[in-house]
């Protein structure tokens, strides 16, 4: 029996329509029909073999790149001389497969790889190299927390500006204040009892005796004991 061969092209949304018209055709006999389905190419990507009311799928063909994948393609070739801002070379090792950069023009490290410090920019250039989200961040330490401020502090501080300076009390000083005193009181019984407070024991019964350090103390004593406020 002869075969009868066919060939069509046709696009690939109307292959199914086909099948239907071939089966119809040819009915239950022995012929077969080879249908190629292509889309805009005049190659044929599909066939579609029907005998004996058999049909099958035709097979696509690969598919063309598209323009990210071909724009893709060309960034990842790029110029093999192509150095960054820093004056790098890309290296496959440690920089990204993009070769993108960094807005300071570096390239961008791989997932996991670190900045070398010699492929950073030079010092006083610009900006330092930013991260480009693989690197690992640097970490800032919190400044310690202030101590709480004293709540009265401006109290004391006024108050240590208006407190009297310890006077520096000399022999001759006491002395004054003595007879100062001893005429207050009509005597110097009272101001004699006073010094004998402050002198230690074995010294002369005298002013010049008190200590340096009980000075000030006494003189407070003898003018608040005879109400009196030394005018020397």
């Amino acid at each position: 029996m002869d075969m009868l061969h066919i060939t069509i092209a046709v696009p690939a949304s109307k292959v199914g329509a086909l099948y239907a018209a071939a089966a119809a055709l040819l009915g239950s006999g022995s012929s077969n029909a080879t249908v190629a389905a292509s889309g805009k190419s005049s190659t044929p990507d599909a066939s579609a073999i029907i005998g004996g009311g058999t049909a099958v799928a035709p097979t696509p063909s690969p598919s063309a790149p598209t323009s990210e994948t071909a724009s893709t393609a060309t960034a990842v070739a790029g110029d093999p001389n192509e150095v960054d801002a820093a004056g790098t070379p890309w290296s496959a090792d440690k920089h990204a497969s993009t070769k993108g950069k960094t807005k300071d023009g570096l390239w961008r490290m791989k997932v996991g790889v670190a900045r070398p410090a010699n492929e950073g920019l030079p010092a006083g250039s610009g900006a330092a190299p930013v991260s480009s989200g693989s690197e690992t961040p640097a970490v800032t330490t919190a400044a310690p927390a202030a101590e709480e401020d004293d709540e009265f502090a401006a109290f004391h501080a006024a108050a240590a500006a208006q407190a009297p300076v310890a006077r520096n009390w000399t022999d001759a000083d006491l002395s004054k204040l003595c007879n100062q005193a001893a005429v207050a009181a009509g005597g110097p019984d009272k101001v004699k009892a006073i010094i004998a407070k402050y002198v230690p024991a074995g010294e002369v019964p005298h002013s010049r005796s008190i200590p340096a350090d009980q000075r000030e103390t006494f003189a407070v004593d003898v003018e608040t004991s005879l109400g009196i406020k030394y005018e020397g």
